[in-house]
């Protein structure tokens, strides 16, 4: 069993005090649904003041960057509630300024239970630049190999095009990319379980100089789970058949 990307969606706004984007698919029983968040902002601090679903089941910040004042990046994720199983939930970030936002979310299976930071392998590593043409992440070690290393970039628009690093696989389909409010990107791939996640190995790079700020972080995989990512559904071989022996034929006598 491993961890794998389920489905993500996104959206964007010059402007408002909410933005809100939907799942495309009903979500499962088991499952993290997470957020990232990019804004541009001149507060001094992060703008955003919740992030929910419809029912008001509140997700956990498990990262932040504030770019002095001038961009806000943030990660969240929660548990899949029980009410949300079999629909396709809303998820509202609400914030206290009216300024360009950027929001993608994802469902991903296979990672550790739970609604605290625990949920994640260490503190998230942070950096936050602008002018220069690549954005490196802050220092960040895994201590298992095989996580779901999830890499996070948000800027305050231009609109430049921003690339993932080249260590990560896998851009997300929905990421915001050479928007003029506000980018808001992810790449994941598995963890090495070890230092060196961090730096130059998860830079991302791009076209103009914005005020930017970025994320990285892994989160921990679920009790049984050994790897990542799984095999899509048809590739996965098919279990054998189950063969059951008849115990009274055991040492049966049979005569011509």
């Amino acid at each position: 069993m491993a961890w794998s990307w389920i489905q993500s969606n996104s959206g964007t706004n010059s402007s408002g005090a909410s933005l809100t984007v939907s799942y495309t698919s009903n979500v499962s029983s088991g499952t993290k649904l997470i957020c990232a968040v990019s804004v541009s902002t001149t507060s001094g601090s992060s703008p955003v003041t919740s992030v929910q679903d419809a029912a008001l089941n509140s997700m956990t910040q498990v990262g932040g960057a504030l770019n002095s004042g001038n961009c806000w990046v943030g990660l969240y994720a929660m548990d899949t509630p029980a009410g949300d199983v079999g629909t396709q939930p809303a998820i509202k970030v609400s914030l206290s300024d009216n300024n360009g936002c950027s929001v993608l979310i994802q469902e991903v299976s296979g990672l550790l239970a739970g609604n605290t930071t625990a949920m994640v392998d260490g503190t998230a590593a942070t950096n936050t630049g602008s002018s220069a043409l690549t954005a490196p992440s802050g220092t960040y070690s895994t201590t298992a190999a095989n996580e779901y290393l999830l890499a996070v970039f948000g800027d305050n628009g231009g609109p430049e095009t921003v690339t993932k690093p080249s260590r990560f696989t896998t851009t997300d389909t929905h990421s915001v990319n050479a928007n003029g409010s506000a980018n808001c990107l992810a790449a994941y791939v598995n963890s090495s379980g070890g230092s060196g996640e961090g730096g130059t190995n998860a830079e991302w790079s791009m076209t103009g100089g914005p005020y930017w700020g970025n994320i990285l972080v892994a989160f921990k995989l679920g009790s049984g789970v050994t790897s990542g990512p799984a095999l899509p559904q048809q590739y996965r071989a098919r279990r054998p058949a189950v063969v059951v022996s008849n115990a009274g034929w055991r040492g049966a006598q049979h005569s011509r």
